[in-house]
């Protein structure tokens, strides 16, 4: 309520003030009955912000990028990469694609939501950075340390939202584990007909595709059909955090991995690496016992 007053009485002045709290409170009660208009109840309301991922929802529909990415990295700072994923970020996208398939935004806020959270990403990437060359120098100075034989590959369902999850979770894989990630800017089939067309010789060893609630269950058959057919040598690991719906790790028939979490999917990928790691030794020991 009081962002809403200061709102009106920056627009208007003295009479804003006068009628800044009539006017407030006559655009929360729209907010709360007319779907479109839901992001101002957000934005004006007086209901607090008591988690953390509905702030970064406010922050990001307010244009707030550099405020976002700032709490990121002090988060990041005092936890993980991966425990701000999994408590802040996902959980954000996920309400952000939950209003989008139901109407709560309309064009031009969905555009400006778009645009906030592609620079809250470049700013996030950015202050990764400096970890990334501080593990730079770990696996220079132990090759062992960090470094991972397994490539992955990280894919978007669908839409912006999925890309930029899509986006932190190759960050967080190249970070936490120290293999190589691959997020190409295209998402669905044809980002999977790109990926196999950009290297065709060398598949990568985990595909992991990322949904925040774009894809349906339906189009989501679809992706993993031409996932299974276009990389069969391929760990296929799904993270599907649909708004609403809590899913716990678990194969399938077909082998492939769901993850509940983040935090369970870069587990899986770093599962393959290890495997990876020990076949590439292994093979190692063999040249050297026969080059003896």
């Amino acid at each position: 309520m009081l962002l809403g007053v200061a709102f009106w009485t920056l627009l208007w002045g003295p009479v804003g003030l006068v009628l800044a709290v009539p006017l407030t409170l006559a655009v929360v009660v729209m907010g709360q009955h007319v779907p479109r208009l839901e992001f101002l109840r957000v934005l004006l309301g007086n209901e607090p912000v008591l988690e953390p991922h509905e702030h970064l929802y406010h922050q990001l529909l307010a244009g707030g990028a550099i405020p976002a990415a700032k709490e990121a990295d002090r988060w990041i700072g005092e936890q993980s990469f991966e425990n701000y994923l999994d408590n802040v970020a996902i959980p954000a996208f996920r309400v952000a694609s939950d209003d989008q398939r139901r109407a709560v935004l309309g064009r031009d806020q969905i555009n400006e939501l778009n645009e906030t959270i592609a620079e809250y990403i470049k700013l996030v990437k950015e202050s990764l950075e400096y970890k990334r060359e501080q593990q730079t120098a770990k696996i220079a100075a132990d090759p062992d340390a960090t470094r991972r034989a397994a490539t992955a590959l990280v894919l978007a369902g669908r839409g912006s939202l999925d890309l930029a999850a899509s986006q932190l979770i190759a960050d967080a894989i190249r970070l936490d584990l120290g293999v190589a990630a691959r997020c190409p800017s295209l998402g669905g089939l044809t980002g999977i007909s790109a990926a196999a067309e950009a290297e065709p010789d060398t598949p990568p060893d985990v595909v992991a595709l990322i949904s925040v609630g774009a894809v349906t269950p339906a189009q989501l058959d679809i992706l993993l059909h031409r996932l299974r057919w276009t990389f069969p040598e391929s760990q296929i690991v799904i993270g599907y955090w649909e708004h609403g719906v809590e899913r716990q790790e678990s194969n399938d028939a077909e082998g492939i991995r769901y993850a509940k979490s983040v935090t369970s999917l870069i587990d899986l990928v770093g599962r393959k690496a290890q495997q990876q790691s020990h076949n590439a030794e292994s093979v190692r020991n063999l040249e050297t016992v026969a080059n003896a």
